[in-house]
């Protein structure tokens, strides 16, 4: 019965889905939210006021646990020879060339596969001075979101409502432009292993070997 139990609930923790919130509405949101758990990213909760940290008693003992900084020892910078540096710019070059080949685009591709984006809101509405210039930012902003929802599309798992999900109107009346947006993006732990393990397995074996001593 405890087995079952364990199980069961091993089978829960690796199917719950863990969700990343951003919203949109004149100021950015972010959350994470599991099950009824919601962490806020963005913005951060502002730290409570506690009145002891503004009297001067508080303030003069706070000074006197500050430790004098010790002066930095400035050091002869040594002069490097031009192919040393040319070498190690080379080396660096390769490493990362080898390090977005290897591992961080298969796990970009991966995650793509696993990840489900929701678009539960996308308003736009292009308002200027300028009506000439309302009509360039509506057309731009037209064909970026339009571009963006088929990139969405074709590399993740895009999820919309059935109407109302993406509105981007000209407002010529409107001096200034808005825009309300809601997207989901979620994953489940067992979705998320599949994505990392790979890499982080490629990435040990391809750049953690043994590196030759040197004479």
């Amino acid at each position: 019965m405890i087995l079952l139990s364990l199980t069961g609930l091993l089978v829960l923790l690796f199917t719950l889905p863990v969700r990343l919130l951003f919203c949109y509405d004149g100021k950015p949101c972010l959350q994470v939210k599991v099950l009824f758990l919601s962490f806020s990213i963005f913005p951060k909760k502002k730290k409570k006021w506690k009145m002891k940290e503004h009297l001067p008693e508080y303030q003069t003992k706070r000074k006197k646990r500050k430790k004098p900084q010790a002066s930095p020892v400035k050091h002869e910078a040594k002069k490097e020879r031009p192919t040393k540096k040319w070498d190690r710019i080379k080396d660096t070059i390769e490493h990362t060339y080898r390090l977005l080949d290897l591992v961080i685009f298969p796990l970009l591709e991966r995650l793509g596969k696993n990840l489900t984006v929701r678009i539960s809101r996308l308003e736009i509405i292009i308002g200027s001075s300028d009506a000439a210039k309302s009509a360039l930012r509506y057309a731009a902003a037209v064909n970026s979101a339009y571009a963006l929802l088929a990139f969405l599309d074709e590399h993740t798992k895009l999820k919309k409502k059935a109407s109302g999900t993406v509105d981007i109107r000209c407002d010529f009346s409107a001096q200034t432009s808005t825009a309300l947006c809601e997207v989901e993006l979620s994953i489940c732990l067992y979705r998320a292993l599949r994505v990392v393990l790979p890499a982080l397995m490629t990435y040990l074996r391809e750049f953690t070997e043994d590196e030759p001593p040197v004479n």
